[in-house]
């Protein structure tokens, strides 16, 4: 939602969302809730948490301690904040 990742979320609805039918996904960020609407009427079931960090988090707690890998996809202004607590 910043400028340099774009104001508008009219994106949202060019990506195929769809392909992520049946797997875990956080919703989360400045426009979590434009995401969750996106989400659900591409029938993918999620849940929202606007801190990226707490998402990621949370993804990691529910992966386990197996060593398995969490997936961020984020537009260019999120790496930032994800980055700073690396």
């Amino acid at each position: 939602a910043r400028v340099g990742g774009g104001r508008d979320p009219s994106w949202l609805w060019d990506v195929p969302f769809e392909r992520l039918a049946g797997r875990w996904v956080v919703a989360t960020g400045e426009r979590c809730l434009d995401l969750g609407v996106r989400l659900r009427y591409a029938g993918v079931s999620h849940v929202t948490e606007p801190d990226p960090v707490a998402a990621i988090a949370m993804a990691a707690r529910r992966e386990g301690a197996g060593g398995a890998t969490v997936e961020y996809i984020g537009n260019y202004t999120a790496f930032f904040d994800v980055l700073e607590h690396r």
